[in-house]
């Protein structure tokens, strides 16, 4: 609780803005801004004139680890007021909604882009903000919203046609990433037996601004059997999928196609056959899930390198 009056103290506020405090675990807060006059983009209005369509700025960092260097995570997009104030859809007979005619006019004109910031750590000793991109500059927190304000911005001006291009370029190219990864960690777990969760505490930066270690990736202790009863835990799912394997092959061999290096197997001593099973057990239980891994990992590397070339803040 400390903390994040301290943090929230950092920020002083210019007059039309609107502060929310987080209330989760998380230390931030979120700044609520009406946009120039003088752009390309036309804000909704309600019959009585009043703006409705505003900037909103998140700054703030996750408070589960103790160091001094916090990697702060902000965004700014574009939103409705009146479907923040806990309304699903607009009701236009609502005098507080913004009028049809306006959001169509809106609508047509230049839309503001939906931004991710990522290149920015806290340093809690010193209650600065350390800029990345500009060899560790120190900036306060000010200066970071007003960085982000502004660059939001960047994307309905005229002159900012060649940034606002490669912003829409980068963010359809990470947009799948995170649906992939999500797919691929419950294919690990579903096929596999395997999960990237851990008891220990572990840094949250870990999938979004760094890739996993491969030391997180286990298995459930109830999902895990016995190997031929020599102590030798494995995971059901890849017991039950060599066996499934073997089975195919047995059937294949018996009754499609004559494998001879099957029916060689098969005459061979039980050793032979044991050994056979287990190179199995280790591709399916080890091999293949630390090769998925991988490609989560490459997955990760890529979308950081994109998030670094779309979140350049002069």
């Amino acid at each position: 609780m400390e903390e994040k009056e301290e943090f929230n103290k950092l920020f002083n506020k210019k007059q039309d803005d609107e502060i929310i405090i987080w209330s989760d675990d998380n230390v931030g807060f979120t700044v609520i801004r009406k946009y120039p006059d003088n752009l390309s983009f036309i804000p909704a209005k309600n019959k009585n004139g009043v703006v409705d369509t505003v900037c909103m700025i998140k700054v703030g960092f996750a408070d589960k680890e103790e160091s001094n260097e916090k990697r702060l995570f902000g965004s700014v997009s574009k939103v409705s007021k009146y479907l923040l104030s806990n309304h699903w859809n607009y009701d236009f007979n609502d005098p507080e909604a913004p009028t049809k005619d306006s959001l169509e006019e809106s609508k047509r004109s230049l839309q503001p882009i939906d931004l991710d910031i990522t290149d920015f750590l806290y340093k809690k000793d010193k209650k600065k903000i350390i800029d990345k991109n500009k060899n560790n500059e120190e900036i306060s927190l000010n200066e970071l919203i007003e960085k982000i304000y502004k660059l939001h911005l960047k994307t309905i001006k005229i002159t900012g046609s060649w940034f606002r291009l490669k912003v829409k370029v980068k963010n359809q190219a990470t947009e799948p990433v995170e649906d992939i990864k999500k797919f691929l960690i419950m294919f690990l777990y579903n096929v596999f037996g395997k999960t990237l969760q851990s008891e220990n505490k572990t840094s949250f930066e870990e999938g979004l601004f760094k890739p996993y270690s491969h030391k997180r990736l286990y298995s459930l202790a109830d999902e895990q059997v016995d190997l031929f009863h020599t102590g030798i835990k494995i995971s059901k799912k890849p017991a039950y999928l060599s066996a499934i394997t073997i089975f195919i092959i047995m059937l294949i061999s018996t009754y499609w196609i004559y494998l001879l290096w099957w029916k060689e197997l098969k005459e061979q001593n039980q050793v032979v056959q044991i050994s056979f099973a287990m190179v199995l057990i280790l591709i399916i239980d080890y091999i293949i899930p630390h090769f998925i891994l991988c490609v989560i990992n490459l997955l990760i590397r890529f979308r950081i390198r994109m998030w670094k070339w779309k979140i350049t803040i002069n």
